[in-house]
């Protein structure tokens, strides 16, 4: 039973929906340029900045799903491929819903 047999038991939908969420949250984490501890004296303009940023800055961190989304449909994992595309769907939906409302 070589290494790709063994990853084949993994090949799971919900693994794929838990690797689209924790993905685009960890990078959102590591390139969020704005910590509200640095602007304390300016809570307003802060806050407006961020609600600016918080498009372009989800779309960044949405972007990685989709070439892991490509690795996986290459390397014949479909049904976690599919739960990255499900999660990936529902956060670009959440994107487009922030992007009109603010």
């Amino acid at each position: 039973m070589g290494f790709l047999d063994k990853l084949r038991k993994i090949d799971k939908f919900w693994i794929g929906i838990v690797a689209g969420l924790v993905i685009p949250i960890v990078l959102y984490l590591i390139i969020q340029p704005l910590k509200a501890a640095n602007y304390s004296f300016m809570q307003e303009e802060y806050k407006q900045a961020v609600l600016k940023m918080l498009p372009m800055l989800l779309s960044r961190c949405i972007f990685p799903n989709a070439l892991l989304f490509f690795i996986l449909i290459w390397s014949d994992f479909e049904q976690a491929a599919k739960g990255i595309l499900y999660s990936t769907v529902g956060l670009v939906g959440i994107l487009i819903l922030i992007w009109l409302v603010f």
